[in-house]
């Protein structure tokens, strides 16, 4: 991701970059929460590197990153492992995102999710009392106040749960959403039962995302979900991003795809994503 900002750096291109985590100090709380709200877990957004940031800052945020990766850092309770808000995380975009676009006055924005697992399942709803019939699951409905938008979640899983959250998102900004789904070979089988077609032949599947350590998915809510293989991703390698001084918009693009071509085992996703943001 790094030479990803590094690129959009050198070139001008706005961008903020959030991790979302359950662990940090105050949290999300319901106090502002009315009737009829989505009832949810506490989370925070770290903003970790903005094109706001001076070489100075950047540099600085890149390396506490690069730290924090190489589990060399001090520990902190702001990078502490805890759950998933990933579905929070969705649901503040629609927030930040409509910012984003205004501050800028961009007509293209390209927003990305990326992830190790699952988003907590938010189907509850604040009400007035509880009521709930044990015999009987109940349909949720999810309205965008805004927009008017609504997504109908009979399916209870979580990924069902988040495609209907990355729906209402789409329906409010109109920008490219997608997503990367990191994941072990041996989570796949799971992963693939909640998110491949019912008539996907699993098996074939399999075979290609372990050959490939990829596989594109396209009907996960996101205009592309991106599954990739853990084992196989590249974090050894020695390519360099290098660009010389002061080169034109023309040769940090030219130094950006050397860098990508050698870099990943993952050239279809690579093709695909920079398709996408192009």
């Amino acid at each position: 991701a790094l030479p990803i900002l590094m690129f959009c750096k050198k070139v001008n291109i706005p961008f903020e970059v959030y991790a979302f985590t359950s662990e940090a100090p105050d949290s999300y709380n319901k106090k502002d929460s009315k009737y009829g709200d989505i009832m949810m877990k506490p989370y925070k957004l770290l903003n970790i590197f903005s094109s706001r940031m001076s070489a100075v800052e950047f540099l600085y945020a890149a390396n506490v990153m690069v730290e924090v990766s190489t589990a060399r850092y001090s520990y902190c309770r702001l990078f502490a492992m805890g759950g998933t808000p990933l579905n929070e995380a969705v649901i503040s975009a629609m927030k930040i995102v409509p910012e984003f676009q205004k501050k800028y006055k961009l007509q293209i924005v390209n927003t990305v999710f990326l992830t190790d697992g699952e988003g907590h399942r938010l189907s509850n709803v604040y009400a007035e009392k509880f009521e709930y019939d044990w015999n009987q699951r109940k349909t949720l409905i999810l309205r965008d106040p805004v927009t008017k938008h609504q997504e109908i979640v009979e399916d209870w899983t979580c990924q069902k749960n988040t495609a209907a959250f990355i729906k209402l998102l789409k329906a409010r900004t109109h920008c490219n959403i997608l997503g990367f789904y990191v994941l072990s070979g041996r989570e796949f089988s799971r992963a693939a039962y909640i998110l491949l077609p019912k008539a996907a032949d699993v098996d074939a599947m399999r075979v290609k995302f372990r050959k490939e350590k990829s596989l594109v998915i396209t009907n996960a809510g996101f205009d592309e979900y991106y599954m990739l293989r853990s084992e196989g991703l590249d974090v050894d390698e020695d390519t360099e991003f290098v660009v010389k001084e002061n080169a034109t918009t023309r040769g940090l693009v030219s130094a950006f795809s050397k860098y990508t071509k050698n870099r990943l085992n993952n050239r279809v996703v690579l093709n695909r994503f920079i398709g996408m943001i192009a």
